[in-house]
């Protein structure tokens, strides 16, 4: 997965509405890609929660058990440039 800070969704978003329609989908995403229980162990020890984060490769996501690739964007994405370690950096 790559997430994003909600300030880059924001700005992805305003960029779509007032840019040239697309014809398409537009993919955007953050500029660094996590597993999801490394991106949770990440913030929560950045704010000091000692609860474990346990990984389950066969745990469902939505019904269904995605694959490595399943929750990154497409070749043509948009990246955003704001880093975890950046957002988490913020008051």
């Amino acid at each position: 997965m790559q997430p994003m800070a909600a300030a880059d969704v924001a700005a992805a978003v305003g960029r779509a509405a007032t840019g040239a329609p697309a014809g398409g989908v537009t993919e955007v995403a953050g500029p660094e890609v996590f597993g999801l229980d490394e991106w949770v162990r990440t913030v929560l020890t950045a704010r000091s929660d000692p609860r474990p984060v346990v990984t389950d490769p066969q745990a469902p996501y939505f019904g269904a058990v995605p694959g490595p690739e399943d929750l990154l964007p497409g070749p043509g994405a948009q990246l955003a440039e704001t880093t975890l370690a950046e957002w988490l950096a913020r008051p």
